[in-house]
C-alpha cells in the first residue's frame, strides 16, 4: 500500500467557514481542543486575545462576535450548580482538576 502525506494551509476564511459548518458538538470539541493546546503554552492564552483585540484586522463584528462568545460562556452550569465566573478561569479549574 503507497501512503501519501498532504498537508494542506488553510486561509482565514476557509477556517472560519468550516468552523461554520460543524454541529454545536464539533464546534464544542474545537473549543476543547483549543482550550488544551493554549493550557500548555508557557505564557496565558489572555495574552493572545489581547493581541488579537488590538489588530487591526478584527471588524467591530468580529468584536461583538467574540463578546457573545464570551458572554453566553459566563453562565455555566455544571450537574445542578450554577457558577459565574468567565471561561478563561473555568479552564483553568477544569484542567486543574484534570491533572
Amino acid at each position: 500500500m503507497i501512503k501519501k502525506n498532504v498537508e494542506i494551509e488553510l486561509t482565514p476564511e476557509e477556517l472560519a467557514a468550516e468552523f461554520a459548518r460543524m454541529n454545536s458538538d464539533d464546534q464544542a470539541l474545537f473549543f476543547s481542543e483549543l482550550s488544551r493546546i493554549v493550557g500548555k503554552w508557557d505564557t496565558d492564552f489572555i495574552f493572545q486575545l489581547d493581541y488579537i483585540c488590538n489588530s487591526k484586522y478584527l471588524t467591530e463584528n468580529a468584536r461583538v462576535t467574540m463578546r457573545e462568545i464570551g458572554n453566553y460562556a459566563y453562565k455555566t452550569e455544571i450537574g445542578n450548580t450554577k457558577i459565574e465566573i468567565g471561561e478563561y478561569e473555568l479552564r483553568k479549574n477544569i484542567d486543574k482538576e484534570k491533572g
